[in-house]
């Protein structure tokens, strides 16, 4: 699930010891960053875990059961975000009538309805 891809960097200029350490082992310096906060530009597309917006309930369970996570974001087909889905949303849609009438034709209890989405 998670690549080595890290880049080390710095927020400052490096001190005189660390520098001869960085000589001796001829060893690059990192460079300097202003701030060290993660930017949505600095996840790779291709690394997020996310639903497609024509995606069923089923596959959407089956990839939080997978990886559990709290929030997925919701793409088109052209991978633009088009909104979140916590498991809330999942559960809640999975489970929920689409009328209250519709209530009176479930013929199961809560319990049975665990056991079904956590095995």
């Amino acid at each position: 699930m998670y690549s080595n891809n890290a880049e080390v960097v710095v927020p400052n200029k490096i001190n005189s010891v660390t520098e001869f350490i960085f000589k001796y082992f001829d060893i690059p310096e990192p460079p300097i960053v202003q701030d060290m906060y993660p930017r949505p530009t600095d996840i790779k597309r291709e690394q997020l875990i996310h639903l497609n917006q024509n995606d069923s309930l089923a596959r959407a369970l089956e990839i939080y059961s997978l990886y559990k996570i709290r929030l997925m974001p919701c793409v088109d087909d052209e991978r633009k975000v088009v909104g979140v889905v916590s498991f809330y949303d999942l559960v809640t849609a999975f489970i929920s009538p689409l009328n209250s009438s519709e209530l009176n034709i479930v013929a199961t209890n809560v319990e049975q309805v665990k056991k079904t989405l956590w095995g």
